[in-house]
């Protein structure tokens, strides 16, 4: 059916709606953890961000009523009278985005006395009402229009608020929450190959106040051939908590903040990942971390993000104490061969080095190295040095300055452990933590807990270096969802009882 003609005829009273679950609406309500006058704004902006027709989006409250005006886009006659009243079914055209449970608009039931959605797409000009019926249930009509349809395509969302809520939801709280989940969209960025225009009662809504930036960088990185950018920053003053961490957001929608294992009150950033669609959980504020894009991207941007902290002087790791590292980094690794959920380091690291031969090549010298190869000339032997960080056995390993020594250049791909660093860092409440790009175990030496174990001897202070490491493994794997928090306890134990026989 092309027109609206017949439409007020189909029938005009109230209907349940198609998947009639009240106990389904309520779990709808428990869903989000953040509160529903906000998800009532961010579900009606993820609708409007995913279908990149539109063009632009309006909220616009003046007392009891709440309207959001989604303009150059609409729903056909099917769509609107047989897929959008019902529950756990979309309606969505480009299949692209963050709605998969095709429940979004229909949270808006919850802070409603009623609702109405108006919808013009192309000759078709549609209008129906929401509401929970005496029984909670969710029911909804067809009714004529009270307005002469729009020029343009578009949907439009009327909320008539009940009166708990047309307190809560003011234009202030609208744009606040848009700043909070949406900072690169408001700032210009385009998503779905389009900018979006926002407006809150006819005005543009500002960008987040920015922090005061002393050092920026873009970022690059691909996953699956896709590719993901995004910007670091560090801030000449701390900051609030609640901004700190790199900003993941998908399709437009601020996720969460992630660490990547590099702590600090002066760094934060963003990333656009919409790769990572799929493994958004939820009500959409967390990762799933057992993805494999997330791993990917973890690895990547761990380093990275490690490199620009050590640039700017925020990551500034400490002498070594060598018999400390020898000790941790072995028991570590005997008390991890037992705990492979424990032990994220099972990709193989590529490293450029040098290997020498008796044909002309790089001209090299021998200077201190770390581990021994075989050579590549096809015979046994002891092998030489090579130049691998961050390094165990210090023996001597081909240098690319001048020397009388011919190499030639190659890729060697190592396998490796966690490996044992150590920081001192008092603006961070934490004794320890990992970065599993990296595969470093960073050991904050400003911690109070270390300081007293270090003027308890040696002994005291490696055992504490130990169980620390030990500590911020077990911290990422239930960050990582290699073990659930159920079982963290009853490993933590394992952990301890294995490290006692070692």
């Amino acid at each position: 059916m092309g027109s609206s003609k017949g439409l007020d005829a189909l029938f005009s009273d109230w209907r349940p709606f198609g998947y009639d679950l009240q106990h389904a609406m309520e779990n709808l309500k428990d869903h989000y953890t953040f509160p529903i006058e906000e998800a009532v704004i961010v579900e009606n902006m993820d609708n409007c961000i995913e279908e990149p027709d539109y063009k632009e989006i309006q909220f616009n409250i003046a007392g009891e009523i709440l309207e959001i005006k989604m303009i150059g886009f609409g729903m056909d006659y099917e769509t609107f009278t047989e897929k959008l009243p019902k529950l756990m079914s979309t309606t969505k055209v480009s299949r692209r985005g963050l709605g998969h449970y095709g429940w979004g608009m229909k949270v808006g039931m919850f802070v409603s006395k009623y609702m109405e959605i108006e919808t013009k797409y192309k000759d078709f000009h549609g209008v129906q009402q929401w509401k929970f019926d005496e029984n909670g249930q969710p029911s909804y009509k067809l009714i004529p229009s009270k307005h002469k349809p729009s020029k343009e395509d578009m949907t439009i969302v009327r909320h008539y608020l009940t009166d708990e809520y047309a307190k809560k939801i003011t234009p202030d709280g609208i744009k606040k929450t848009l700043q909070k989940f949406y900072p690169t969209v408001i700032d210009g960025a385009p998503v779905l190959g389009r900018k979006l225009s926002v407006l809150v009662n006819g005005e543009k809504v500002d960008p987040p106040q920015s922090p005061d930036i002393r050092y920026k960088e873009n970022v690059t990185v691909k996953i699956k051939g896709e590719k993901i950018t995004g910007k670091f920053f560090f801030t000449r003053d701390p900051l609030p908590e609640e901004e700190r961490g790199i900003a993941i957001i998908v399709y437009g929608r601020l996720i969460c903040r992630e660490y990547f294992g590099m702590i600090s009150d002066k760094i934060t950033g963003y990333l656009h990942a919409d790769i990572l669609e799929k493994a958004v959980a939820g009500d959409k504020t967390s990762i799933r971390r057992t993805s494999p894009e997330w791993r990917e991207l973890t690895q990547k941007i761990s380093k990275k993000l490690a490199e620009f902290m050590r640039k700017v002087g925020v990551l500034k790791e400490e002498p070594e104490i060598k018999e400390d590292l020898k000790i941790v980094n072995t028991q570590l690794a005997k008390i991890l061969k037992d705990f492979p959920e424990l032990n994220p380091m099972k990709f193989e690291i590529v490293e450029n080095v040098l290997i020498e031969r008796s044909e002309g090549g790089i001209l090299a010298k021998l200077e201190k190295g770390s581990q021994t190869v075989k050579g590549t000339q096809g015979k046994e032997g002891e092998g030489h040095g090579v130049e691998v960080k961050p390094g165990k056995d210090r023996k001597k390993a081909l240098s690319k300055d001048m020397g009388d020594l011919s190499a030639i250049e190659k890729k060697r791909k190592i396998k490796s452990g966690p490996q044992v660093r150590f920081v001192t860092k008092p603006d961070i409440r934490k004794e320890a933590w990992f970065s599993e790009g990296e595969g470093i175990v960073y050991i904050n030496r400003a911690a109070p807990s270390y300081k007293k174990a270090d003027k308890l001897g040696t002994r005291v202070r490696q055992c504490h270096e130990i169980r620390c490491a030990i500590d911020a493994l077990l911290e990422w794997a239930v960050r990582a969802e290699r073990i659930n928090q159920n079982e963290y306890f009853d490993v933590r134990t394992e952990l301890f009882f294995k490290w006692g026989e070692v």
